[in-house]
């Protein structure tokens, strides 16, 4: 371990010969500036014992580090650590080393000292909305285990004037973090569960993917090689080395954020623990490992529904509940839903409605217990679904000729089914919630006719497609495309489209992405020359049309050809 000396500004190793044991020191919790402005461990390395200090102060980059053991030093501490100059980050070795030991660094430091580059230490942290509150200090994935780890913590302002300590400010930390009092005074004993400790980080965020799982190593004590560049695989690989040191079930209690896709056990990211800080452990947690035909364990199963496969779908119980129902020592465990694949004798489970945790709310100590298999995404096998990247909304803006007297007609607008058109002689826009949705655009002109646009999602890929219809009805061309002539257009993902329209006239379409004031769109052209103008626009699907069988005379009322 190399330590800063709070004199020299050099760094030092210990344990060394001269000094066998490591000297008590401060270590520094901070988020990170540009990296051109953080001192580095090159730049520190450089230095020598009998440089001066001083000139170093007319370095602006230095600021911080000189703060830092200007204040150590007043108090009588000869050494700090700070993760910027401390660490060789050239060296993979020693990197992997230092992350899977910065957790202990920080709970073996004399106090910790948080530098709030945000907060003037001349306000009032406790009063109703403070910069201490709202620092971004608070939404750093690494700040947690920085938070957690110290027995004693000193905040720093802007100027480096303390602003409080951690047990000074508890009950307003404990509100900002949802950290309890018992982890953050260190005062009283019982365990924290794995789903209350990921939901401490849930709603931080790191740099880099990767740290989202590095930053959590210390807090369930676990170690693991750095692989920079794996992306969500080093949250996936976190869990599984939980699992080999712990049979708490409430590693299994996160809640997806897209609830139709079919899972495995492993969540995703901390995220989908968001809503588990009240989640723990109850009762005796029967045993569960990972093995090549997924994760396996043996819980009671309570029959809930079918698929629309037709594969029976249970309710998984877990050993644990919510903190609210302590006094029901065997009843109100939590549930996951699972489809079973095959005959009523298979053992092979995926997790489906990922994002609904059930509560059973009767004592199921009597039910019998089930040895299941849940299988994971198999990485190997290129599963394409995998790479569905849904949107929380999709925005369309329109460059279309409109009309030169009269806008578009929005019709069937009292019909809830999601999209939302904006209509107005400055703009055409059009939002859609989710994936599945679709919308019906008809220009006219005076002596060519007409030709329809369908623009939708579907299976979170935007797709649009033309076609000339008998005549201007929204709904007769909604059906064509939702279950009739057209039903695979939404499968061709096509995002490029031209349209003979006869007499020589030509209409094209095409779907861009881009970005608007900040959010993503996709920018919607639509050239059918001069003739033709947009008339109306409308719903793309009906209630009921899923229930209903398909309507032939309205199906084949179609003239030959789309594009």
């Amino acid at each position: 371990m190399r330590l800063l000396n709070t004199e020299t500004i050099v760094l030092e190793s210990f344990p060394s010969p001269a000094t066998p044991e490591i000297p008590e020191y401060v270590i520094l919790s901070h988020r990170w500036r540009d990296q051109d402005q953080e001192v580095s461990f090159l730049d520190i390395q450089q230095r020598k014992a009998s440089d001066p200090v001083e000139p170093l102060r007319d370095n602006t980059k230095y600021s911080k580090i000189l703060s830092c053991c200007d204040e150590a030093r007043r108090v009588g501490f000869e050494y700090i650590w700070i993760d910027t100059c401390c660490i060789n980050k050239s060296d993979q070795i020693e990197l992997t080393e230092a992350l899977n030991s910065m957790f202990h660094w920080y709970r073996d430091s004399a106090v910790c000292y948080a530098y709030m580059a945000d907060v003037p230490s001349n306000e009032d942290p406790l009063a109703e909305g403070s910069k201490f509150t709202r620092s971004k200090w608070f939404t750093r994935g690494w700040t947690l285990q920085e938070l957690v780890a110290p027995q004693y913590v000193i905040f720093f302002g802007e100027d480096w004037k303390e602003i409080g300590t951690k047990s000074s400010f508890q009950a307003l930390i404990t509100k900002i973090t949802g950290i309890p009092d018992q982890v953050l005074l260190t005062n009283s004993g019982g365990s924290i569960s794995v789903a209350q400790r990921m939901s401490w980080v849930a709603n931080r965020k790191t740099s880099v993917e990767e740290d989202m799982a590095y930053c959590l190593l210390g807090l369930f004590n676990v170690t693991m090689p750095m692989a920079y560049g794996e992306g969500a695989n080093a949250f996936r690989r976190l869990q599984l080395e939980i699992m080999k040191i712990s049979d708490d079930h409430t590693i299994f209690a996160w809640a997806g954020t897209h609830h139709g896709r079919s899972r495995g056990l492993l969540a995703a990211s901390p995220r989908e623990f968001a809503d588990c800080a009240d989640v723990k452990t109850y009762g005796e947690s029967p045993a569960f490992s990972m093995t090549n035909k997924g994760m396996t364990m043996k819980i009671p199963l309570l029959e809930h529904s079918m698929s629309p496969e037709g594969n029976q779908i249970f309710r998984g119980i877990l050993s644990c509940q919510r903190k609210g129902h302590a006094i029901y020592r065997d009843r109100f465990p939590m549930a996951i839903y699972l489809e079973r694949h095959g005959g009523p004798d298979s053992t092979s489970y995926s997790r489906v409605q990922p994002g609904k945790i059930e509560e059973i709310k009767k004592d199921v100590s009597k039910f019998k217990k089930t040895k299941i298999y849940v299988r994971e995404p198999d990485p190997s096998s290129f599963d394409v679904s995998s790479w569905m990247k849904p949107e929380p909304s999709y925005h369309f803006i329109f460059t279309i000729k409109p009309h030169p007297k009269t806008l578009p007609t929005i019709e069937f607008a009292e019909i809830k089914t999601g999209s939302n058109w904006v209509v107005t002689k400055d703009e055409i826009n059009l939002t859609f919630p989710n994936s599945g949705c679709n919308s019906i655009l008809v220009f006219k002109s005076h002596d060519h006719g007409l030709f329809a646009i369908s623009l939708g999602v579907h299976n979170y890929n935007v797709w649009g497609a033309m076609t000339v219809p008998v005549d201007a009805d929204i709904k007769r061309i909604a059906w064509a495309y939702w279950d009739g002539e057209f039903e695979m257009a939404r499968w061709d993902n096509m995002d490029r489209r031209k349209l003979e329209l006869g007499k020589g006239q030509v209409a094209t379409l095409a779907i861009r992405k881009g970005r608007r004031e900040g959010k993503k769109v996709y920018l919607i052209e639509v050239d059918a020359g001069e003739l033709f103008w947009l008339d109306k626009v409308g719903p793309g699907n009906f209630p009921g049309w899923w229930d209903s069988e398909k309507n032939e005379k309205v199906k084949n009322a179609w003239t030959p050809g789309s594009g």
